[in-house]
């Protein structure tokens, strides 16, 4: 619903249900410990699950791509 209205998405997920929603997303996120399927759904792995370190992360690549 969101990327057909030109926005983009992120999903932040650990299980093997999250992986199609991963996978939809324009940055799929997955945490370290998460399932493999998980993991290679994603567009990124974090080695640290601390939402923190997410966030902080999104601000950096905001800052690059801007």
């Amino acid at each position: 619903m969101l990327q057909a209205r030109g926005h983009l998405t992120a999903m932040i997920g650990d299980g093997v249900s999250d992986a199609p929603s991963l996978k939809a997303a324009n940055c799929g996120i997955a945490v370290e410990g998460a399932s493999d399927a998980a993991k290679s759904a994603a567009d990124v792995v974090f080695l640290d699950p601390c939402l923190p370190t997410i966030i902080t992360s999104i601000k950096v690549s905001r800052q690059i791509f801007h």
